[in-house]
C-alpha cells in the first residue's frame, strides 16, 4: 500500500494483508460513483456505489469479483474486486442490498457449514423506518417534548 500526495510523491508506505496479489495506491481524489454489473460468483446482477481514494492493480492470477458494466449512468467496460478461496474483496458498497446475491451467498456459507438456514427476507430501509415511527406515535407524546422545548 502506498499513498502519494497531490504531486504523485510517495508520502506513506505500509505493508497490505497480502491475500491477493495487489498494489494499490492511495491518492488525494476520492472516487465516488454509482456502479450496476455481475458478480462472477452466482452470476447475479448487482448494484451499489463505490467510495475509495485507492486504486488497485493486479499483480498476478486474480480472479475478479465483477464485472461493472454501468458507472455514474454512463456505459463502461472493467473488472472489479478479486476472489480467494473464501476472501472477496471489492470496492462495491451495499452489496448486501442485493437481495439475490445475498440469498445465494448466504445458502452456499450455510451449505458448506451443513447447517440449514430459514427463510431470507428482502431488507427495506423504508419498512424499517415505518417501524421505528410507529414505535414513536405509540409510546411518545408529542406535547410533552414540545413543551419540553418551549
Amino acid at each position: 500500500l502506498k499513498e502519494v500526495d497531490i504531486s504523485g510523491k510517495i508520502v506513506d508506505e505500509e505493508e497490505g494483508l497480502g491475500i491477493f496479489p495487489t498494489d494499490t495506491v492511495f491518492y488525494p481524489e476520492k472516487i465516488t460513483s454509482w456502479l450496476r454489473g455481475k458478480e462472477k460468483l452466482f452470476n447475479k446482477e448487482i448494484e451499489g456505489y463505490e467510495i475509495h481514494r485507492g486504486i488497485t492493480e493486479k499483480k498476478g492470477m486474480v480472479e475478479s469479483f465483477s464485472k461493472v458494466y454501468v458507472q455514474n449512468e454512463k456505459e463502461v467496460d472493467f473488472e472489479d474486486g478479486a476472489v480467494k478461496d473464501r476472501v472477496i474483496g471489492t470496492y462495491f458498497h451495499n452489496l448486501f442490498h442485493n437481495y439475490s446475491f445475498l440469498k445465494e451467498l448466504f445458502e452456499l456459507v450455510a451449505e458448506r457449514r451443513k447447517k440449514r438456514i430459514g427463510e431470507i427476507k428482502p431488507y427495506s430501509i423504508d419498512s424499517e423506518i415505518e417501524k421505528i415511527q410507529e414505535h414513536f406515535l405509540r409510546y411518545l407524546d408529542p406535547s410533552k417534548i414540545m413543551r419540553y422545548l418551549e
